[in-house]
């Protein structure tokens, strides 16, 4: 019985380093390459492994909660005070006292002041947030095109060694011929030095794709010396949005709408037109009312309580004459025991004063004129936009017809090779223009998929949404 719960003891041990070995080193690490198979899977994968987009996501929301919890203006301030003092007097009584108070001031009237930078605060952490989430959806956007590279230029390997292999082809037939004394040699030569220009060419675009890798696999949070396999979503939705030139005035109002770098800057144009309107209002005071209650006597517990209550004005929004002025009452066993009035003004030269006032109202101007540079910006950078996206369309019409057109004249060119009406190196110059055409025809598709997903940035919506708005 000792010797079975030994093994017992000894299984769970083992067990319990075996979890925690998984936990250190995942079993994808240790049993597979990660395999990326879509667009959409490298962008989540990267979000998921990508530590400083989720530290900056938990500080932006720490600050909207600590904005959200900013009322300390609003809340009743507390003082609590305890006094003792034992005094002995030569040829006199000796004396003591003892006192222990609170007093409570809130705020009741300020012109609106503490609302506003409440307002201000939250309305900025709210942007600063949504920024964010547009700056999160660049970072996929930067993700989606680092896997659509890889998926470009293991398209191009493929199409060049193809062309590579065709090219060997019609090299061994022409080495052949001149061996027999049936084509010139310096046909041949002219053949053998294209073949080696497009062996160079190939092997140029899979040292690239390398690069193409290393660079994909460190922004997706992985270590450049990591297994991993990228493939194509054979499934993969086709893009079926028109040309977007005719819908510039609509895009242009959605992203008035939802573009959080230029609400944004509307909120702080706002609010600084109220600070600005609230620094003119020189008599407005503000209001708080003080409540106090206090405990003396000479030893403990104290009694004889007494009580205070007071109106406060401050002209602090006047800075030529601040004046402020207090007015109290004193009660004791239900009676009024004293009234006490007074008032102070620190008068301090503001030479500058009135200049300040006018940069304020300058500085208004040019926040203005800021606003609407931004916006003009904006709109240019959509419409460039929208000029690339049907660019797009247009270059891969032409491309997709320039590809069948070529593919056409390559099978005539074939026959008039083998009949002798065509060099060689003619048709090797056809089959590389081919190549050419369907690599410019990939690079057309991935740019308008790129140029959709900077227009949907723009819009703030959600990747794949711009055909919905297309539909309102």
């Amino acid at each position: 019985m000792k010797k079975r719960h030994f093994f017992s003891r000894k299984k769970q041990i083992l067990l319990s380093f075996f979890a925690v070995f998984l936990c250190l080193f995942p079993i994808q690490a240790l049993f597979s390459d990660v395999v990326i198979s879509s667009a959409k899977e490298a962008a989540e994968f990267a979000l998921a492994h990508s530590k400083s987009q989720h530290l900056q996501r938990l500080s932006l929301e720490a600050a909207a909660k600590s904005s959200r919890l900013a009322v300390a203006d609003f809340l009743p301030k507390l003082d609590v005070s305890w006094t003792e003092d034992d005094s002995v007097k030569i040829g006199g009584s000796d004396s003591r006292s003892k006192s222990i108070s609170a007093n409570v001031t809130q705020m009741v009237f300020d012109g609106g002041k503490a609302k506003i930078t409440y307002d201000m605060n939250r309305a900025e952490s709210f942007y600063n947030l949504k920024l964010y989430e547009t700056e999160l959806n660049t970072f996929r956007s930067n993700v989606i095109n680092s896997y659509y590279s890889v998926i470009q230029l293991q398209k191009q390997v493929a199409i060049q060694e193809k062309l590579e292999e065709n090219a060997k082809v019609q090299l061994d037939i022409i080495q052949k011929e001149n061996d027999l004394g049936l084509a010139l040699e310096n046909d041949y030569l002219e053949v053998l030095i294209s073949f080696r220009k497009i062996q160079d060419e190939a092997k140029r675009y899979r040292r690239e794709l390398r690069t193409k890798e290393r660079n994909f696999k460190v922004l997706i949070g992985l270590e450049p010396e990591s297994k991993i396999s990228v493939t194509e979503d054979r499934f993969e939705e086709e893009l079926s949005i028109p040309y977007l030139e005719d819908f510039t005035d609509l895009l242009w109002t959605i992203l008035k709408n939802n573009n959080p770098s230029i609400k944004k800057s509307q909120t702080a144009l706002y609010y600084a037109r109220q600070q600005y309107n609230y620094s003119n209002r020189l008599y407005f005071p503000s209001v708080s009312v003080n409540g106090g209650v206090s405990f003396s006597g000479t030893q403990y517990p104290l009694s004889n309580p007494s009580f205070t209550a007071k109106v406060i004005l401050n002209f602090d929004n006047n800075p030529l004459f601040p004046l402020s002025y207090q007015s109290g009452y004193g009660f004791s066993k239900k009676k009024l025991t004293s009234v006490s009035n007074s008032s102070s003004v620190a008068l301090s030269p503001q030479p500058g004063y009135f200049l300040g006032k006018r940069s304020e109202k300058i500085s208004l101007s040019a926040k203005s004129e800021s606003l609407k540079d931004e916006e003009t910006s904006l709109y240019e950078q959509l419409f460039s936009k929208i000029a690339s996206y049907d660019d797009s369309i247009d270059a891969i019409k032409r491309g997709s017809e320039t590809i069948e057109l070529q593919k056409r004249r390559l099978v005539v060119s074939r026959e008039q090779v083998s009949k002798g009406l065509m060099k060689k190196i003619d048709y090797l110059e056809l089959m590389e223009q081919l190549a050419q055409q369907e690599i410019s025809l990939m690079q057309s598709e991935i740019s308008r998929k790129s140029v959709v997903r900077e227009i949907e940035i723009f819009l703030c919506v959600p990747f794949g949404g711009l055909k919905e708005c297309l539909q309102k």
